[in-house]
């Protein structure tokens, strides 16, 4: 409640759950559901259950900046004041939404090589890490993919439609190194 997490993250935490979906997926159907439930809850509901969807609704609305919610509360009557869009994500400081440039400098990095396919590795900042291991362990949360999993996944299918190459585990012909911190690659 107290934390903006992005959708990305929040699907992040549960992707051992259900198949072929992306975090990104799984992220915005847990917030449409939620908002859903909420305000099935706000519409049918006692008075207690009106005021906990009320702030349930304002909370997936201001905290998770989930448009949907939002539009509940304005149908439902309710003014909800601007979110602060320039928050960040508790979990990757919104690295989630700089996919494309992570992958152009990949791409970038490799210009003038000759590879048959690739594999992208990083280098993980330790408060990232930390940070995500401390959220996991305080939520007891034993359903997630690493940040690091995650991260090389969506930077590789993007190289990999800029490429044209695929990616390989086990023999890559070159690797493309990502490091968090200086945003520096290493081929």
């Amino acid at each position: 409640e107290s934390r903006y997490i992005c959708t990305h993250c929040l699907g992040r935490q549960f992707s051992l759950l259900g198949t072929d979906t992306t975090n990104l997926e799984r992220g915005t159907s847990l917030l449409l559901s939620n908002t859903m439930k909420w305000h099935s809850k706000y519409i049918s509901g006692s008075s207690k259950e009106r005021e906990k969807a009320l702030s349930n609704l304002r909370i997936l609305s201001n905290k998770a900046h989930y448009l949907p919610a939002r539009h509940v509360l304005e149908k439902e009557g309710f003014s909800e004041k601007d979110y602060a869009s320039s928050e960040s994500c508790y979990l990757c400081q919104n690295i989630f939404s700089k996919l494309e440039y992570y992958a152009q400098s990949g791409q970038d990095a490799v210009v003038g090589l000759e590879y048959r396919n690739f594999l992208v590795g990083t280098s993980i900042a330790s408060e990232i890490v930390n940070r995500e291991d401390m959220f996991k362990a305080d939520l007891n949360l034993l359903e997630s993919e690493s940040f690091k999993s995650h991260f090389n996944r969506e930077v590789g299918k993007i190289l990999i439609e800029e490429l044209g190459v695929p990616s390989e585990f086990k023999l890559p012909d070159i690797l493309v190194k990502i490091g968090r911190a200086s945003c520096r690659e290493r081929v």
